[in-house]
C-alpha cells in the first residue's frame, strides 16, 4: 500500500504541472491520479519514463557506475600518481563489485602536497559514478574552510550529520567529499564515525552503498620526504614506491597534527579504509599537465619553447627537484597561451 500512496504523489505532482496547459482542472487531475493507481504494480517504470525525466532519480540510468571510464581517466590524465591510480581503482571497483554483500561504506583519505590531484581524482569518481558528475544532486561537497570556526564545532558536526542522513535516505549510493580537512576544528567528524562504521542504519537505509573521501595537505611534508629518502638514499625508481611505504606515517601524522583528524574517532574507530599519498610531482609529470592542457584548449600539443617558457613560472624543490604547487597553477598558465 506504501508504495501505491508514492506512486499517487508522483503522479499528482505530474499532472499538476502538466494538466493546467491543458485546461484541465485540479480535482480532474487527482481523480485521474486514482483511477490510475490500478497501475502501480508498474510504478518503478512509470517513475522513470515520467518523473525522472524531470528530477535526477536515485536509479542505474544517472549513476552508471563507468568503472571502465573511471580507469581510463585515471590511465590517462592524473600524471605521476601510480599509486592513487591502482589503490583508487581497485578500491571503488570492489566497492561497486561487492555492494550487496558490503558491511561498510568505502571511505578513503587522499592526502598530498598542493597541485598533486587529489580534488582532481575525487571530481573523476564522481563523473564515472554520476551521469551528471560533480553536478549531481547525489554529489556532496564539504569544504573546510566553511567550518573552520573551533566555537561552533558541535553546531558543524550536527549540520553535517544531518545533510549525511538526509542524502543517504534520499539516495544511498551518494558520494561525500571534505576537502580542506586540515581547515577543520579539531573533533569536527566525530559526529559522523558511527555513520561510516559496519552495519549502520538510518531510518532503515543502509550506508554500505556510499562513499566518503576526505581531502588533505596533511602528510604532504611526511610523503615528499619518504619519497625523496627512496629515490635517493635507496635507490629506488618512482614506480617502486608502494602504499605501506606511506600509509601508517600518514596515519600516525593526521593523528597527531592540528585539524579536522587531530584525535579523530575516524581514526581510532578505524573506519577509514584506505590512506592514499598524492606524490609530489617531477618536471616531467608537469610537462605533461601542460601538454593535456594544451589539448584541450588547442587540440594539439604546444610547441617546446612555450612549455619551457611555461615551466619558467613553476617553483622547484633545489634538492628534491618537486614541484612545489605541482600542477596547480598550469590551467591558467596554459590559458594564457591559448586566448593569446
Amino acid at each position: 500500500m506504501s508504495k501505491l500512496i508514492v506512486y499517487l504523489f508522483y503522479t499528482i505532482i505530474i499532472l499538476s504541472s502538466v494538466l493546467p496547459a491543458l485546461s484541465i482542472e485540479p480535482f480532474s487531475a487527482v481523480g485521474f491520479a486514482l483511477a490510475s493507481g490500478l497501475g502501480y504494480k508498474y510504478f518503478d517504470t512509470i517513475k522513470l519514463n515520467t518523473y525522472c525525466k524531470f528530477k535526477e532519480c536515485c536509479n542505474s540510468d544517472v549513476i552508471p557506475h563507468d568503472i571502465l571510464s573511471l580507469k581510463n581517466k585515471l590511465d590517462s590524465k592524473l600524471f605521476g600518481q601510480h599509486i592513487a591510480q591502482e589503490k583508487v581503482f581497485k578500491a571503488i571497483a570492489s566497492h561497486y563489485e561487492n555492494i550487496e554483500d558490503s558491511k561498510k561504506p568505502l571511505v578513503m583519505t587522499f592526502h598530498g602536497t598542493q597541485g598533486t590531484g587529489k580534488n582532481f581524482v575525487a571530481s573523476m569518481i564522481a563523473e564515472a559514478v554520476f551521469e551528471k558528475g560533480i553536478k549531481s544532486e547525489h554529489f556532496h561537497m564539504f569544504h573546510g574552510s566553511q567550518y573552520s570556526d573551533s566555537s561552533k564545532v558541535f553546531e558543524h558536526k550536527r549540520e553535517i550529520r544531518e545533510k549525511i542522513e538526509d542524502a543517504v535516505l534520499k539516495c544511498p549510493y551518494s558520494m561525500f567529499v571534505f576537502d580542506e580537512v586540515d581547515k577543520c576544528p579539531q573533533g569536527i567528524f566525530n559526529g559522523i564515525t558511527s555513520l561510516l562504521d559496519h552495519h549502520t542504519l538510518i531510518r532503515g537505509k543502509d550506508l554500505k552503498k556510499s562513499i566518503f573521501i576526505f581531502l588533505t595537505n596533511f602528510g604532504g611534508e611526511e610523503i615528499t620526504k619518504i619519497l625523496h629518502h627512496l629515490m635517493y638514499k635507496d635507490a629506488f625508481f618512482r614506480h617502486q614506491a608502494k602504499l605501506h611505504h606511506f600509509e601508517e606515517t600518514i596515519r600516525i601524522g593526521s593523528y597527531n597534527k592540528e585539524g579536522g583528524l587531530k584525535e579523530t574517532e575516524l581514526i581510532k574507530a578505524a573506519v577509514i579504509d584506505f590512506y592514499i599519498p598524492f606524490l609530489p610531482l617531477e618536471e616531467k609529470h608537469v610537462v605533461e599537465c601542460i601538454k593535456e592542457e594544451f589539448k584541450s584548449c588547442l587540440g594539439f600539443n604546444p610547441k617546446q619553447e612555450v612549455i619551457d617558457e611555461i615551466l619558467k613560472y613553476i617553483g622547484f624543490n633545489t634538492v628534491t627537484k618537486f614541484a612545489h604547487t605541482g600542477c596547480k597553477t598550469v590551467y591558467a598558465k596554459v590559458l594564457v597561451e591559448c586566448t593569446s
